[in-house]
């Protein structure tokens, strides 16, 4: 009952019209801030406004990953890949040097000494298609000839396109253990780290 008890007698009564002029004036006050609050701490409500964040989160991410499509090529991209490790505690991000195309490959290697986890990253920048057979097949060559006593490795793909269906392309079975990240994911890893300065990242000088 959103109304006190004083209120809800007098509005029972015929004539309510007439009765209700003779109720203090903070009872209105109490019963509608009591509404309001009620109204607002309502599982409905609740809800909508945690579709609203969400529907305001994905347009920031889909802002951000558009931005960086028009303005950013390849290299750029692991940049802003490696300021993000770092921004989770990697205490050594790197950008690897490139193998001959079509073989082994990975661009990106973050090392968190106090887990003994590395962190190899195959980053794709594409404008429109990504070729995540490709990209997986690289890692995974990487990963046979990468593993290293006393450090448990972890393997990503992480492309920039928003579009979230490419992922489904790939072998599952044969992919199982490496992590694939789409430009939706990855937009919204960005967002959740806070990376200050990231402009200066994508154009400016190395991170």
């Amino acid at each position: 009952m959103l109304a006190d008890a004083a209120l809800v007698s007098r509005m029972k009564i015929r004539g309510t019209t007439s009765q209700l002029k003779n109720v203090d004036e903070k009872d209105y006050k109490a019963s509608l801030t009591k509404a309001v609050t009620l109204e607002r701490l309502s599982p409905e409500s609740e809800m909508n406004e945690a579709i609203n964040h969400e529907e305001d989160r994905n347009k920031k991410i889909e802002a951000l990953m558009k931005s960086l499509k028009r303005n950013i090529e390849s290299d750029k991209f692991e940049e802003l890949i490696k300021a993000y490790l770092k921004k989770k505690g990697a205490d050594m991000a790197t950008r690897l040097p490139k193998n001959t195309p079509g073989e082994k490959d990975a661009d990106v290697e973050a090392v968190f000494e106090a887990l003994r986890v590395k962190v190899y990253v195959q980053a794709k920048k594409h404008d429109d298609t990504v070729d995540l057979k490709k990209a997986l097949k690289q890692i995974s060559e990487y990963r046979k000839e990468n593993e290293e006593a006393g450090y448990t490795c972890l393997y990503w793909v992480i492309y920039s396109s928003l579009d979230e269906s490419f992922a489904q392309n790939y072998d599952v079975e044969k992919y199982e253990d490496i992590r694939v990240i789409s430009g939706m994911e990855f937009g919204g890893m960005l967002l959740d780290a806070k990376i200050e300065g990231i402009d200066e990242k994508l154009y400016g000088k190395e991170a």
